[in-house]
C-alpha cells in the first residue's frame, strides 16, 4: 500500500511539472502575440490623421496591455522563467509594416507577410 502511494505522489507531481511547462510555453507565446498585435495596431496608424481613429487605437492597446499583465501575473503564479529582457512591438513593428503595405495593395489580409507565425522579432 505505500509503495502504492508514493508511486501515485510520484505520477502526480510528474504530470504537475509537465502542466506546469506546458502552461508556461502557452503563456509566454501568447505574451509574444500581444507584441504582434500592438505592432499591427500602430502600423495601420500610418498616415492616418484621424483623432477619433486614433484614441481607439490607443484604446486597442490599453486593452491588450491590461490583457499582457493579466498573462504576466500567470506566469509568475506559475513560477515560468521569464526572459531576460522585456520585449517591445518594435520588435515586430518592421513585419507589421510589410504587412500593412501589401494589404494595401493586394486588398488582402492573407499574404505570406501577415502570416504572424512566420515574424520574427528584430535583432538588436
Amino acid at each position: 500500500m505505500r509503495l502504492i502511494t508514493i508511486i501515485l505522489a510520484f505520477v502526480m507531481l510528474a504530470s504537475t511539472h509537465a502542466m506546469a511547462k506546458d502552461t508556461c510555453g502557452e503563456l509566454l507565446e501568447s505574451f509574444e502575440e500581444f507584441y504582434k498585435s500592438i505592432a499591427i495596431i500602430e502600423a495601420e496608424s500610418v498616415g492616418d490623421n484621424s483623432a477619433p481613429r486614433a484614441q481607439l487605437r490607443t484604446l486597442r492597446i490599453i486593452r491588450l496591455q491590461n490583457k499582457q499583465h493579466i498573462i504576466l501575473r500567470f506566469a509568475t503564479a506559475h513560477k515560468c522563467k521569464l526572459p531576460a529582457s522585456p520585449g517591445s512591438y518594435g520588435d515586430y513593428y518592421l513585419a507589421a509594416l510589410k504587412c500593412r503595405n501589401k494589404s494595401v495593395e493586394t486588398g488582402k489580409y492573407d499574404s505570406p507577410e501577415c502570416n504572424r507565425s512566420n515574424w520574427k522579432p528584430i535583432k538588436k
